[in-house]
């Protein structure tokens, strides 16, 4: 149950930033939080304070509870998107 609502507050935390075409770094001082624990926190592996809630959703300009709101929490690949090198056969 824990694991299901910290990964919904994970994935509406990275669609609000990427609707808002933020990068980590930029959310992460406006929210004034360090960028790899906001990186923690979009991957599900975090337990968010109230406090922290609320910075980041003031950051993102939303309510606090749109972070709440259940969404599924997509499996990503490690690394830069456009960074990725194709395999070789």
């Amino acid at each position: 149950m824990v694991t299901r609502a910290l990964n919904s507050i994970a994935a509406n935390i990275r669609k609000q930033r990427l609707r808002r075409g933020m990068t980590q770094q930029r959310l992460a001082e406006v929210a004034k939080l360090q960028t790899r624990y906001l990186q923690t926190l979009e991957s599900g592996k975090a337990n968010p304070s109230a406090a922290v809630l609320i910075a980041v959703a003031e950051a993102l300009a939303v309510s606090p509870g749109v972070l709440f709101t259940e969404a599924p929490l997509h499996e990503r690949w490690p690394g830069r998107p456009g960074k990725r090198r194709k395999r070789q056969r």
